[in-house]
């Protein structure tokens, strides 16, 4: 997979796609909005089940940050080698 963003880290994310395709955004990401799970209100029990239904998805995100921060330092080094 050429690209792919983490929602938490927005302007990485539009740097990652910037390079990856060789675009520029006429704006920034980050502003466009926040998502409406930030306002939600969970109880320890919830937040607990919530956690043990998606054990294995927490492990692909967790994955998912350290590829991502490993793409994203790499176009960071290719880009300061190329100016």
């Amino acid at each position: 997979m050429a690209f792919f963003g983490i929602k938490e880290r927005m302007d990485d994310s539009q740097f990652f796609f910037e390079n990856t395709f060789d675009m520029t955004f006429s704006r920034k990401m980050s502003v466009w909005g926040k998502s409406k799970s930030n306002d939600t209100i969970l109880t320890d029990s919830q937040l607990a089940h919530i956690r043990n239904v998606n054990k294995l998805d927490w492990e692909l995100y967790e994955y998912a940050i350290k590829l991502f921060d490993e793409r994203v330092s790499q176009l960071r080094r290719k880009r300061r080698i190329r100016r």
